[in-house]
């Protein structure tokens, strides 16, 4: 995976149960776990790296951590005050009747547990092979 840094920080919200099956969520899209931490220490922190599989290569257009900017279709469940920062790793980029589309492939962060009592978190990503539901466009 080659990195292109083009990332944004995120904090880590909780997702919904059920969403980290790690089984097809859909015909077109699955969710795969890329990191699990379960006990980071007081003011621990640590990295992750993670792509969506080549059968389900791109990243969902659906956003799990509202008010927050992380990319889309990355799942975070983390206990205590753990915050995490996501960046855009590998992507594929398309020209569309003169627009620049683009879907994220991979994603690559750091995580800090700012409580001063042990902590957890579960970074997973939800993966599609419909590029219609995967791109955005970054067309300046």
């Amino acid at each position: 995976m080659s990195l292109i840094i083009a990332g944004t920080l995120a904090v880590a919200a909780i997702a919904p149960a059920g969403m980290i099956a790690g089984a097809a969520t859909t015909s077109d899209t699955v969710t795969i776990q890329i990191h699990e931490n379960a006990t980071i220490g007081p003011w621990a922190s640590g990295s992750f790296t993670g792509e969506c599989p080549s059968t389900h290569p791109y990243l969902s257009g659906n956003e799990y951590t509202p008010g927050r900017i992380s990319p889309n279709g990355t799942i975070y469940t983390a206990s205590t005050l753990v915050g995490a920062s996501a960046f855009i790793g590998d992507f594929s980029q398309r020209d569309e009747g003169g627009r620049t589309m683009r879907a994220v492939k991979g994603i690559w962060g750091t995580y800090t547990n700012w409580d001063v009592i042990p902590g957890h978190i579960t970074i997973s990503l939800e993966c599609t092979s419909d590029w219609d539901a995967a791109k955005y466009d970054v067309t300046k």
